[in-house]
């Protein structure tokens, strides 16, 4: 529902509208809303998201004008939620007279002329980030100085860097000696240095992510709730063996660390701002690496991890008596 009022020395004391989003035949939720007043007049921009078996299924956008009698001025189709990365994001220009529209998978911002909307012309200017998006990330090592680089795999390949198969020449590395970017390629002589499980492995039962040791059971981790897949990496050559887990919820994307051996949880890292793909341990097991959906990758020091494990703990919360 819709309510607006009209102001009275700045404060809302006249009258109140509201207005009904139809409810049939699949229920809509408005999920962004902004006003604007171009030439004097009184809109709403509205977005509103399908609702079927408890789930968005599309998402539009409204014009309406705010008056006694509500009008719906137009309405654009603004496609499916898994053409989003997020929520969707509304705002207008001081003048009223633009109207932008973010959120996108392709990290795309549209800016729309409301006149334009106001006539049924759908076209809009489209402005996107600088950066670009990472399907994985993992590690590298070059096989004639030993130096460590960190690779980037694109969406559109196949093979991830950030898996422990061989580079592709889509592949991007990263080299942290030479402090540069360089295209993999046939006569490169990087390597995947990611590191392998060890003889640990992960699974999967009762909700529940099982770790075991050579083939028995040693610890059992609650995974932090989310809404997105959460993403795992298990570091054999960490000392000792660590579990990471990338979470998002509520809009914040957390990344846990857990003790192998024990399942318990012992730090916290927060950077990303949008949904982690992937993770990856480094070789040497001092470094994980995480790539996310905000086009921003983080490498993360684990030299300590022996000192803090069993030595330095966490509180949810302190009550004073």
């Amino acid at each position: 529902r819709l309510d607006w009022f009209e102001l009275v020395g700045g404060q809302p004391q006249g009258d109140h509208f509201e207005h009904q989003f139809g409810s049939t035949p699949i229920p809509r939720r408005p999920r962004e809303l902004a006003t604007l007043s171009p030439g004097g007049s009184n809109l709403a921009a509205v977005i509103l998201g399908e609702v079927n078996q408890g789930r968005f299924s599309r998402h539009e956008l409204q014009l309406i004008q705010l008056h006694k009698q509500v009008k719906i001025l137009t309405t654009l189709d603004l496609g499916n939620p898994a053409d989003f990365r997020r929520a969707p994001v509304l705002a207008t220009s001081a003048t009223g007279k633009h109207l932008a529209v973010g959120g996108f998978g392709d990290q795309e911002v549209r800016v729309f002329l409301v006149d334009d909307l106001l006539r049924g012309q759908t076209n809009s200017q489209r402005i996107r980030s600088v950066g670009t998006s990472i399907a994985k990330v993992g590690f590298a090592r070059h096989s004639q100085s030993n130096a460590l680089g960190l690779v980037f795999s694109r969406p559109s390949d196949k093979k991830a860097g950030g898996s422990s198969q061989a580079l592709t020449t889509d592949d991007l590395v990263f080299d942290f000696k030479q402090r540069r970017f360089q295209n993999h390629n046939a006569d490169s002589d990087w390597r995947m240095a990611n590191a392998g499980p060890g003889d640990y492995r992960y699974s999967v039962s009762g909700g529940q992510l099982l770790i075991s040791k050579s083939g028995r059971v040693v610890s059992r981790i609650d995974p932090p709730p989310s809404d997105r897949p959460i993403q795992v990496a298990l570091g054999a050559r960490t000392k000792p063996a660590l579990v990471a887990m990338a979470a998002h919820l509520n809009g914040e994307a957390l990344i846990w660390l857990y003790d192998a051996r024990t399942g318990r949880a012992f730090r916290q890292l927060n950077a990303h701002t949008l949904p982690v793909d992937s993770l990856a341990f480094s070789d040497d097991g001092t470094l994980l690496a995480s790539a996310g959906e905000d086009q921003f990758s983080c490498v993360w020091d684990l030299t300590d991890v022996d000192q803090v494990i069993g030595n330095r703990g966490t509180l949810d919360g302190v009550t004073l008596g």
